[in-house]
């Protein structure tokens, strides 16, 4: 097998392998090749000045821009122009797909010329990667130096598998041509294309070529002959007339000879002066051979010499240009000359001039010059060429949307743009047909029937092509119907209500068979559930809307002014041919277009909706000054649609949350920092942004773009996998906690208060998902995302090695409860019925009386999830993962909530704070084992009955939790569940029996549980906590200093932390971002350059107060318009973080967001809201011993404390958590918190002094 047999199979099993027909590989080879003509540009123009002697200037001009324009206009078309091309339907293919599919051909050879020596290799080589095919490129021997670095480049960037160059002569030519190739593109002289074509032919192999001709021009009386004859001049001695598409001879009149003369030898001298020879920009004839063959035209030919510019030089290869007065029959004439020779043949007019053209073979270009649309029309018409430029030469070849190619003996193919991508690939047909519509082919079948025979006829005979509407959705219209009812139940039964779509075997855990009736019930709460999800699918549009608009159009269509009415009328022609004339096809017809313009305009009516709630500037109205006419139109169209809504209506047409742009982000992270550095400090951070707008940053910033524009929020997805389930410590520290509310009077009986709020909150989340009741969540009437909702129910976080699952769970039946260190089942549901109050009081006070029998460890298995998550993790899929054990750990997690009943008492007194503290201490670390870190429902009751909870922190922000508490807060107020001897109302029907859970647990599983509770008490031995009911003032006071009370409150704690460390410090504070699909929170910096300046100025006696006052409500102001930036999507560190994760991805180095995550959040901070519930609000406001201090949450890691505080929704008393480690020095919490009450104080007297 010979070297070339070797590379060209090398070449096929490259291509066999589809590697380089992927669109990513052909996008990669041209840029490839883009980077060769940008980078090593230099190299190869001095090569070609080497063969050539062609100015680099020139060559870059010429060929090697020519070419990356071509790159990159393949680069922008070059998938749709992969993509398959759809084709007319006729009437026996109307529920066909026919289509074009673009194969690339395979391996294809390109045999370059010496006259260009880079561009007639690169155009076409372009077309060839483009196409998907591998090169192999044999370049002219003729320029061996341009040769050389084209073989010494494609070696470098290239494999040689896919790309390989081949150098030598005619001997490696021939043997090259004896293999087999898919393509052989060619560019050259007429005898060598006919060679190539017949070695082709044994292979049937299809070829391009390329090959010149005698290009005629014709200058006519009307042109503009200084012009013209410039135009002229640059195209015949470009090169030294070496170009396939240099003017080969002049036609033109007696009259006008003797100016294109002059003309012509103006323009030679202007471009060359008058010694050509020493002209840097006037080429040389490539070799003595061709030199000898234009010398040998001059001696025999019989014309006039009209000009010669010099005198040849065989040694230099200068030939100089050459005006001759030729006769028709002229050697000159015979043969494409190729050289600086340009002839001048006379003759009448134009009928003349397309004569001479037409007696010879059909050029590769021709050019005309005049004015007269008439001429240029009857040009065209009567003469054919490769190509025509009207009033120029050879500039069609640059339009890369034209094709350049040759007709006749001036070659035959074409490639260029499109024509060439389409030159080198194979276009199959393809015809996908269904299963659907066989009744149509019935005729096609044996035997035959003159039934059959006439409908063939009808078929076959005229072609019928489909109306363009019907051919497009006719098909697609079952699919459609079908597509938004499955479109409609995947949505629901994914998100809405995903219980009986979740894949169990995956979790472990098994569905338990149930009888008809339950089915039925089950697929009755569907359909209710569907109704409901269709219902939010339409939102804004109400269903009945649809039905009339249905029905409107049907009676328009009657009388010939319905929407699309044309569509329809085809349509019912299209069913009447197949299915005779009956009134179901207009009724058919009304209904199929009916829906999809109705689906169109339901589409169009959200789409603008979406786009409506990017509208923010209602967050920046002032308070006491008109509101704008924008906000009062935004205002009216949010309540209108506010009247008929459900609780999920809003989830889809809430807009995606925006990306800031680089510049904004810095500015306003720069301004946080500002007042927490030193000078220094600062300018070493402003300098690494500079650096990162400058380097890093737009690469970033664009990856940050693709993630918004294929993901519903472009950051909260990546917030709970970095921050959350990567999150490798204790999950104490992440998660949140309650305790109850302080004044509320419920019941002591702890078995009655836990049933109770059971079932209180099972039917508030019926209320949310099964009968979407509520009205959705908003904000001063705007809605809020209520997706957390759906990550809230039936969900739990499971743990893995490096990062944590989050998981949704199936449907059960069964609450786990925990007691005197024991775990139970208990079934709530009793026939087809949730139990009572009274009966599940029953059955948990059952398991109070029990005599205590835990295994051993048993009562600390809660400590494993509190623990490592390595640990857990490890163990979960050891020790748990089949038998006893993980039949009841799959209870436990599959449960609907977990309860824990202590044996401990808890209560609030005023008089010893330290009671409530314990109440919250016991919420949020359970001291290490009495918690069950990874589900968002666990509930805690003390002995007599006080209420706390804990919730896993991934899924679901402070706010969803407290509005479910706030639902539970009401109905014990207001529904009176309970009698006066403290049990709960209703009758006992049945009480279930609690099943006791079984464990075997063996060494090793006993050693884990002890190693997770060892870490676990740590914590929650390092935990402190502190917490106050303030009542001296409230919100009703903060206002009448005419400032937000949540800025007011977060000033005083700067002025608190000042006081307590002696400096500023970095300060968290979480703002709403539900105004937008998925979103979590944004951080609102809450210690800025405004708020260090009354923090500074506040203990300064020389200022007076009225200032100190001015630069408290400055501050305040600045906070509210931080945060309202922040729910606009215009904070900084959200973005920053997404910036920082793609850095991270990308192992892209970056000080300056290395310098942005390296400096810790000091101060971490949570406003709890009140009465979020439009339903309840009222009421709950009425009502002052409902005062809720909410939640709390342990310090987060790197800061040195964490605050959680409420504003009394009546206004006349706010509420402080405090936590901290007792391993950090110089933290305390109590001591931290009676700070804040000072600050509290001194900005009440501040705004009492000033006031009066």
């Amino acid at each position: 097998m010979s070297q070339f047999s070797t590379l060209v199979n090398l070449h096929r099993q490259y291509f066999e392998s589809g590697e380089p027909s992927s669109l990513k590989a052909r996008k990669n080879a041209l840029l490839t090749l883009r980077k060769i003509l940008t980078e090593e540009g230099t190299k190869i123009t001095e090569a070609v000045q080497k063969d050539l002697r062609r100015q680099p200037g020139t060559t870059h001009a010429l060929e090697v821009a020519n070419s990356i324009v071509e790159i990159d206009y393949f680069l922008e078309n070059l998938k749709e122009w992969s993509s398959p091309t759809y084709v007319e339907k006729t009437l026996t293919t109307a529920l066909d797909t026919p289509m074009i599919q673009k194969k690339a051909k395979g391996v294809v050879l390109i045999i370059g010329p010496w006259n260009y020596p880079v561009s007639m290799i690169t155009l076409p080589l372009i077309a060839v990667l483009g196409a998907g095919n591998t090169a192999i490129i044999k370049p002219s021997e003729m320029a061996p130096h341009t040769a050389q670095v084209f073989d010494e480049l494609f070696t470098k960037y290239y494999e040689k598998r896919f790309i390989a160059v081949i150098q030598g002569g005619v001997s490696e030519t021939t043997e090259l041509l004896k293999e087999r190739f898919d393509h052989i593109m060619y560019t050259g002289c007429t005898p060598v294309g006919k060679i190539i074509m017949a070695a082709a032919a044994k292979h049937l192999t299809p070829v391009t070529l390329e090959l010149g001709g005698k290009c005629p021009v014709i200058v006519e009386s009307d042109a503009d002959i200084t012009i013209s004859t410039k135009r002229i001049a640059w195209g015949k001695w470009l090169n030294c007339g070496q170009t396939c598409l240099a003017p080969d001879y002049i036609l033109t009149t007696p009259q006008l000879k003797s100016k294109v003369i002059a003309g012509l030898t103006a323009a030679i001298k202007e471009f060359y002066g008058e010694n050509i020879q020493k002209s840097k920009d006037y080429s040389r004839i490539i070799n003595q051979r061709h030199f000898d063959r234009i010398n040998t035209l001059l001696e025999k030919t019989k014309a006039k010499m009209i000009f010669q510019g010099g005198e040849p030089d065989r040694d230099d290869l200068f030939i100089p240009p050459v005006l001759l007065d030729v006769e028709h029959g002229d050697i000159v004439m015979e043969d494409e000359i190729f050289g600086p020779i340009l002839p001048i043949v006379t003759i009448r007019d134009l009928d003349d001039a397309i004569s001479v053209i037409r007696t010879g073979e059909r050029p590769l270009a021709a050019y005309l010059f005049t004015r007269d649309e008439k001429k240029v029309s009857k040009f065209l018409d009567d003469t054919t060429s490769g190509g025509v430029t009207i009033n120029d030469v050879l500039m069609h070849i640059t339009v890369d949307t034209l094709p350049f190619g040759g007709v006749g003996h001036s070659g035959m193919g074409r490639y260029r743009g499109k024509f060439g991508f389409d030159t080198f690939t194979h276009e199959r047909a393809v015809l996908k047909r269904g299963f659907f519509g066989e009744q149509l082919a019935a005729a096609r079948y044996p035997p035959s029937t003159p039934a059959k025979e006439k409908n063939m006829k009808q078929l076959t005979g005229t072609r019928r092509p489909v109306p363009k509407l019907v051919k497009n959705y006719l098909p697609t219209i079952p699919y459609l119907l079908m597509g938004i009812l499955l479109g409609f139940l995947l949505n629901k039964y994914s998100t809405t209500s995903s219980s009986d779509w979740v894949d169990s075997i995956k979790m472990g855990y098994s569905k338990v068979p149930v009888d008809g009736k339950v089915n039925f019930r089950r697929y009755q709460r569907k359909l209710d559930r569907i109704e409901k999800n269709i219902q939010n699918k339409l939102f804004p549009i109400k269903l009945e809307w649809l039905l009339w608009t249905l029905i409107g159009i049907g009676l328009l269509n009657t009388v010939g002014f319905a929407p699309m009415n044309t569509t329809i009328d085809n349509l019912t022609d299209t069913l009447e041919y197949h299915l005779g004339s009956t009134i179901w096809n207009r009724l058919i017809s009304v209904t199929v277009v009916g829906t999809i313009f109705i689906t169109v305009s339901v589409f169009l009516i959200r789409l603008a909706f979406t786009l409506m709630n990017y509208y923010h500037g209602w967050l920046f109205e002032e308070i006491g000054k008109p509101v704008s006419l924008s906000t009062k139109m935004f205002m009216v169209v949010v309540q209108f649609v506010n009247k008929y809504t459900t609780f999920f209506s809003f989830t889809e047409l809430l807009p995606w949350q925006p990306v800031p742009s680089l510049n904004s982000t810095i500015e306003r992270y720069l301004r946080t920092v500002k007042p927490l550095v030193d000078e220094a400090r600062y300018e070493e951070i402003v300098q690494m942004s500079e650096e990162f707008k400058k380097n890093e940053g737009p690469s970033l910033q664009r990856k940050v773009w693709l993630k918004w524009m294929t993901s519903r929020n472009y950051v909260s997805d990546w917030w709970k996998e970095v921050v959350y389930m990567r999150y490798r410590n204790s999950l104490i520290n992440t998660n949140v906690g309650c305790a109850d509310v302080i004044y509320q009077k419920t019941t002591e009986n702890q078995a009655a208060r836990t049933a109770a709020i059971i079932l209180m909150r099972l039917n508030f989340l019926r209320e949310v998902f099964q009968k979407q009741s509520f009205k959705p969540i908003t904000l001063g009437g705007i809605p809020l995302c209520p997706n957390q909702y759906l990550d809230y129910h039936r969900t739990i976080r499971l743990p893995r090695e490096t990062s944590d699952e989050f998981v949704r769970l199936p449907d059960s039946k069964f609450i786990a409860v925990y007691c005197k260190g024991c775990w139970y089942k208990i079934n709530i549901f009793h026939n087809r019925r949730l139990l009572r109050a009274a009966e599940l009081e029953k059955a948990l006070q059952g398991i109070i009386d029990r005599t205590p029998d835990p295994v051993e460890k048993e009562p600390f298995l809660g400590a494993l999830t509190a623990g490592p998550r390595d640990l857990w993790a490890r163990v979960r899929k050891e020790k748990f993962g089949s038998g006893v054990n993980a039949e009841s750990l799959s209870v436990i997690e599959g449960a609907l909530e977990i309860i824990y009943l202590d044996e401990e008492e808890h209560c609030y007194d005023e008089n010893d704070p330290s009671k409530y503290n314990a109440q919250y201490a016991r919420a949020l670390h359970g001291y290490g084992y009495k918690l069950w870190c990874d589900k968002p429902s666990v509930y805690m009751f003390s002995k007599n009955g006080q209420f706390m909870s804990n919730a896993e922190h991934s899924c679901v922000d402070a706010m969803v939790l407290v509005h479910i508490r706030e639902y539970i807060k009401y109905h014990e107020h207001f529904s009176n569940p309970y009698l006066p001897d403290g049990h709960c109302r209703g009758e006992i029907e049945c009480v279930p029996t609690a099943e006791r859970l079984k464990f075997e647990l063996d060494g090793e599983t006993k050693d884990a549980i002890d190693e997770a509770y060892k870490f676990s008490k740590s914590i929650a031995d390092d935990f402190e906590n502190a917490s106050i009911i303030f009542t001296e003032y409230g919100k009703d006071f903060i206002k009448k200093a005419k400032v937000s009370p949540d800025a007011y409150i977060q000033t005083a704690l700067q002025m608190a932390y000042k006081k307590d460390q002696g400096s500023f410090g970095l300060t968290y504070e979480p703002a709403v971002m539900r105004l937008f699909k998925d979103g979590r929170t944004e951080t609102v910096r809450s210690c800025s350059i405004e708020s260090c300046e009354f923090v500074n100025a506040v203990g300064n006696p020389e200022i007076p107060d009225k200032e100190k006052l001015a630069l408290l409500r400055n501050s305040c102001d600045k906070h509210q318009e931080y945060y309202r930036n922040c729910m606009a999507g215009k904070g900084c560190d959200r973005h920053l973080f997404a910036l920082y994760v793609v850095s991270k991805y990308l192992q892209i180095k970056s000080p300056f967001l290395d310098s942005v995550f390296n400096m810790p959040f000091a101060l971490s901070t949570s406003q709890t809201p009140q009465h979020q519930m439009p339903e309840y609000s009222k009421a709950l406001n009425k009502e002052k011993d409902l005062f809720w201090p909410a939640g709390g949450f342990c310090c987060p890691e790197g800061s040195n404390y964490g605050v959680c505080y409420t504003i009394s929704a009546p206004g006349d008393c706010l509420s402080f958590h405090v936590s901290s480690w007792k391993s950090i020095q110089n933290t305390d919490a109590s001591r931290f918190l009676g700070v804040i009450v000072e600050s509290l104080r001194e900005l009440h007297d501040l705004v009492e002094r000033v006031e009066s």
